[in-house]
């Protein structure tokens, strides 16, 4: 490769030309032209060469150079055809089998319509089906519920639903398997089956600064925060829905039964019960009396036995109890107060008892006559069992 700085130097400039030469000023400025212009393409030369060697080798003749570039050429004309080919390819996926307006108008960029007015069905009309499709399959996920999607669009009706299931409306409804959500939050029924319960909490730790309206779950209790208030909410169960007879027979027969699984307890839980109705006998003597038993699980906790007397048709009676689980397990601690009043006799059994909390809690009333006498009849009407707690 040529050295510029030589040619620089074997080259006149101005001055020498004037003191060698009686060539006018034009002729001079002609001179130099002619040279620097020879230098720049001298220069061009050898940011050429310096950047061609490299990729041909410095032993390549100029017909190797020539063929080195025309097959860089070449290469770079297939890769350019090789992309051709692929966009051409998907371009014709998409298209496939859509009219001309069809992909004019996927083509052609078109205003927002303003989602916030009513008219959301003439929104909807904007896109054609194909855009909603490839919008669920590439942006929210498959359109069919049975592809497992996530979330994605109804291009009919315009909705956000998930899985099929899931409507958010024009109102900002939420709608869980229902398609007219007609609130806020609109659950559906709960089914039988395991893992269908329309709303199910997961217990936690309470809010250390309570907020009103709010639900939690915690330690077995449902609480609910009024004002700045939180409270367990109390529930009632076990509710009798028939009148229980007991007559003319001797046999202990059950009244009402409340079911406490194992393990169903907390420390500090409260339940009462309630049951009434009416009663009578045939006379005062010991043949003519009843027995009432509570019992928990197998275990009898209370025995009402009043007194011996003659009880009128048309008499009412009724048992009113309370109990507090003070402690669980094996040999947990209940306090407990009950109340039996027949006609105008009453009797009370108030202390504390023993109860095993990881066996069967099942509460049970039951009565037995002295005697299988026609007259000695009890009916029960009411029965329910309210947990405070």
């Amino acid at each position: 490769m040529p050295d510029i700085s030589k040619l620089l130097g074997l080259s006149f400039d101005a001055v020498d030309v004037e003191k060698l030469t009686a060539w006018p000023p034009q002729m001079i400025e002609d001179y130099l032209s002619i040279r620097d212009n020879f230098i720049m393409i001298m220069g061009a030369m050898d940011e050429f060469l310096a950047a061609a060697v490299p990729l041909v080798g410095v032993d390549k003749s100029a017909e190797d150079v020539v063929q080195t570039l025309m097959q860089a050429n070449q290469t770079l004309e297939v890769r350019i055809t090789t992309l051709e080919t692929e966009i051409n390819a998907g371009l014709a996926s998409v298209l496939s089998g859509k009219s001309l307006d069809d992909i004019v108008q996927l083509l052609t960029p078109s205003p927002m319509p303003d989602v916030s007015q009513p008219e959301i069905s003439e929104y909807n009309d904007n896109f054609s089906g194909y855009f909603i499709e490839e919008l669920n399959k590439k942006v929210v996920g498959p359109t069919s519920s049975t592809d497992n999607a996530v979330v994605r669009f109804d291009g009919v009706t315009g909705r956000l639903i998930q899985n099929s299931n899931v409507i958010i409306d024009d109102d900002d409804n939420v709608g869980v398997d229902i398609s007219t959500p007609t609130a806020r939050l609109h659950l559906p029924a709960g089914t039988t089956a395991a893992g269908t319960a329309a709303l199910k909490l997961t217990g936690g730790a309470l809010l250390t600064t309570q907020e009103p309206g709010t639900f939690a779950y915690s330690g077995g209790k449902l609480y609910f925060t009024n004002v700045a208030n939180r409270k367990v909410i109390d529930r009632t169960s076990d509710v009798a829905l028939s009148t229980v007879t007991v007559v003319s027979t001797a046999t202990e027969t059950t009244l009402w039964t409340g079911p406490m699984v194992a393990n169903a307890l907390r420390a500090g839980n409260l339940f009462k019960f309630h049951a009434d109705g009416i009663i009578s006998n045939g006379g005062a003597t010991a043949a003519d009396q009843i027995t009432l038993r509570i019992k928990v699980g197998a275990v009898t906790v209370a025995t009402l036995a009043p007194v011996t007397k003659s009880i009128p048709i048309g008499s009412h009676w009724h048992i009113d109890a309370n109990a507090t689980q003070r402690t669980i397990g094996t040999t947990g601690q209940r306090a407990v107060h009950i109340d039996l009043v027949i006609d105008d006799n009453e009797a009370t059994v108030l202390g504390v008892t023993t109860i095993d909390t990881t066996a069967d809690m099942t509460v049970t009333i039951t009565a037995q006559w002295a005697s299988a006498a026609a007259d000695n009849t009890i009916s029960m009407y009411q029965a329910y069992m309210e947990y405070k707690n």
